[in-house]
């Protein structure tokens, strides 16, 4: 038998609330740019989900008001 192994799931959404805060402790602007970046960085050999992914879930997030739109310049720039 072989043994596989496994990963456990954190919904795409934690993940970008993480991310975020981790760029707003470090003082960088989290943009989607920083923010696809940060993911790539952190999460090297696993797919990293479209700009329009990401995108929608940053909407979505916003409008739970987890995370909040400064529009302090033509990027997304987003805080927790």
């Amino acid at each position: 038998m072989e043994v596989i192994p496994q990963t456990q799931f954190v919904p795409l959404s934690e993940i970008l609330c993480m991310v975020i805060l981790d760029l707003n402790n470090k003082q960088v602007v989290a943009t989607l740019d920083t923010i696809q970046e940060r993911l790539n960085q952190c999460y090297q050999g696993m797919q990293i989900p479209s700009p329009p992914l990401i995108y929608d879930t940053l909407g979505t997030l916003i409008k739970e008001r987890k995370i909040f739109h400064t529009g302090e310049s033509e990027r997304e720039d987003v805080h927790l």
